[in-house]
């Protein structure tokens, strides 16, 4: 216990001397308030053979399937995608699709694939995504 309370100290004062520069070591910074902007009401849905893209005004979300039990969520703030990479997802991983089937209602647009049924709320832009039966997984 002793052992972890001087790592603890020790990691405390490098963060308290390095002050505001210690954001840049734990990812991105707090945006400006300028940068912020609210996705918050559907103005248009394209259909995707793997997926949808949702828009609200110039923000821009795509969602697609690059497997059967994997999704791809990305956002543009000003209508254009940024560079398509990732650390989190292996290249041939990302450049692979399967196919979906759109599904549209009243109240949401969306797709399904072989084990997940994806929903956005038109008026609120909620994403839910579930399994096909029914059961909520995020």
């Amino acid at each position: 216990m002793q052992r972890f309370c001087s790592f603890f100290t020790a990691f405390s004062t490098i963060f308290w001397l390095l002050g505001p520069a210690s954001t840049s070591l734990c990812g991105q910074s707090a945006p400006h308030k300028d940068e912020v902007f609210l996705f918050d009401h559907l103005t248009g849905s394209t259909p995707l053979p793997n997926g949808i893209e949702v828009r609200a005004g110039n923000a821009r979300e795509q969602i697609t399937a690059l497997r059967d039990d994997l999704l791809r969520v990305r956002i543009a703030r000003n209508g254009s995608m940024p560079e398509d990479a990732s650390w989190a997802v292996p290249t041939d991983v990302r450049h692979s699709s399967v196919t979906v089937t759109q599904e549209n209602t009243t109240d949401s647009v969306g797709f399904r694939t072989g084990q997940l049924r994806v929903a956005i709320n038109r008026e609120t832009l909620t994403l839910t995504v579930s399994d096909l039966n029914g059961n909520v997984l995020q």
